[in-house]
């Protein structure tokens, strides 16, 4: 069954990120996650959740720049000509 899911969610995954607005999607998760930032705060809840946060951007950076460098080259370009930050 496992396997099933994982098949799935890649077929899924590639449907999405083929598409420019799916590429959009994903960017604007990957850096609404402080992917690029520094998680620290004094308050160690605070820095927990960063933390939390910044790793689930880095899973989808790594997912989208492993598994899809064509599309993950296409993001980086589009998110520039789209100053998308």
């Amino acid at each position: 069954m496992h396997d099933t899911f994982s098949e799935e969610f890649d077929i899924d995954f590639k449907e999405i990120i083929r598409h420019e607005p799916g590429r959009r999607v994903f960017w604007r998760l990957i850096t609404e996650c402080g992917t690029f930032a520094t998680n620290f705060d004094n308050d160690p809840l605070r820095h927990a959740y960063n933390t939390g946060v910044r790793s689930f951007g880095l899973k989808l950076y790594n997912e989208i720049s492993e598994k899809h460098p064509v599309y993950f080259d296409m993001m980086i370009q589009e998110s520039r000509i789209n100053h998308i930050e």
